[in-house]
C-alpha cells in the first residue's frame, strides 16, 4: 500500500494510507465532425486534460483518522482551485485542479459519539491543458 507522500493539495502532505491513483487524459477538441460527402471522420485537438481519482482503504489505520479528518476538510474547502502535486511518469507534477463533485466515503461504524470513516474516493481535474498545440 503507497503512502500519502505519493500527492499534495496547497503544498500540504497528508499521512493517510493510499490503496491507488488512477491517472486519465480527456482531450478538448475544436471540431470533431465527419463528412457528409467522403464519411471522413474530420477533428481537431485543441489541448489534454489531466484527471486522477485517489482512492483509500474502506478502513482507515488506527491513529490516521485525524489526518483522514483533515484530508477531507480540504477536500470540501470552497474553493475553485488547489495546487496539487502527483506522480506523472517518472516525477511530481504541479499544476491547479479542481475538486469534482463526488467526493465520497463510508461511515464504518460508531462508538459511542466517534464515527469511523473510510473508502474515500475523489478525482483531481486539471484546470489547463498539460499538452496544447
Amino acid at each position: 500500500m503507497a503512502k500519502s507522500t505519493l500527492f499534495y493539495l496547497d503544498n500540504e502532505s497528508f499521512e493517510v494510507k493510499l490503496v491507488g491513483i488512477t491517472r486519465s487524459v480527456s482531450n478538448v477538441l475544436q471540431y470533431d465532425t465527419q463528412s457528409p460527402v467522403d464519411g471522413i471522420r474530420h477533428r481537431h485537438v485543441m489541448g489534454k486534460y489531466l484527471a486522477y481519482t485517489l482512492t483509500f482503504p474502506e478502513v482507515i489505520p488506527e491513529g490516521m483518522e485525524s489526518e483522514y479528518a483533515r484530508l477531507y476538510d480540504k477536500l470540501t474547502e470552497l474553493k475553485d482551485w488547489l495546487t496539487v502535486k502527483l506522480p506523472f511518469n517518472n516525477a511530481l507534477l504541479t499544476f491547479e485542479a479542481s475538486v469534482e463533485d463526488g467526493v465520497t466515503d463510508n461511515l464504518i461504524r460508531r462508538r459511542n459519539d466517534n464515527y469511523q470513516w473510510g473508502g474515500l474516493t475523489f478525482i483531481l481535474k486539471s484546470r489547463k491543458p498539460y499538452i496544447t498545440e
